[in-house]
């Protein structure tokens, strides 16, 4: 099965669209910034997040915390094509399956 769950470009493209629309709303962005461990993710992400990006959001966490570092985690991680099945597998893998969840409810990550 591929890696972006066995759908199409355009239903893959549609559920990336819901889901950043989901990270819009009030509790499910409260829920992710309490709950987000940045440090645990980051490292998992290299194929959609830059360098450059993840060393930022790793001073914000040193300086400012783990909830301003998710924050700009999430602002950063949704502007890259592709981002959502790749952040859904590196949630599971950091056992933070109730927010990959929360993003993409059924959501189950391929074995490679």
């Amino acid at each position: 099965m591929a890696r972006n769950g066995g759908y199409s470009e355009r239903e893959m493209r549609q559920k990336q669209e819901d889901t950043e629309k989901r990270l819009q709303t009030r509790n499910v962005r409260k829920k992710l910034l309490n709950n987000l461990q940045v440090a645990d993710v980051l490292p998992l992400l290299s194929e959609v997040m830059p360098e450059n990006k993840k060393e930022e959001i790793e001073c914000i966490l040193t300086q400012s915390g783990r909830t301003r570092a998710a924050d700009r985690f999430l602002d950063i991680i949704v502007r890259h094509s592709n981002w959502l099945y790749p952040l859904l597998d590196a949630l599971h893998s950091a056992n933070q399956a109730d927010l990959a969840e929360l993003l993409l409810p059924g959501y189950i990550p391929v074995e490679e």
